[in-house]
C-alpha cells in the first residue's frame, strides 16, 4: 500500500546513512529482501571517522 508510512522507512534510511557516509568518504546502498525486509550497508572510506 503506497498510503503506508513502513513503506518510506527504507527511502529515508537510506538518505540519513548517505547524509551520514558522504562528508567520511563513504556510501550507503540499500538491499530489499522481499518478504522479509531490507539491509542498510554503509561504507567510511575515511579512517578518520570514530563513533
Amino acid at each position: 500500500d503506497a498510503d503506508n508510512p513502513a513503506d518510506s522507512i527504507p527511502a529515508l534510511a537510506l538518505r540519513l546513512a548517505r547524509a551520514v557516509a558522504a562528508p567520511n568518504g563513504g556510501s550507503a546502498e540499500i538491499t530489499p529482501l522481499p518478504g522479509r525486509g531490507s539491509v542498510l550497508q554503509i561504507t567510511f572510506a575515511n579512517a578518520q571517522v570514530t563513533a
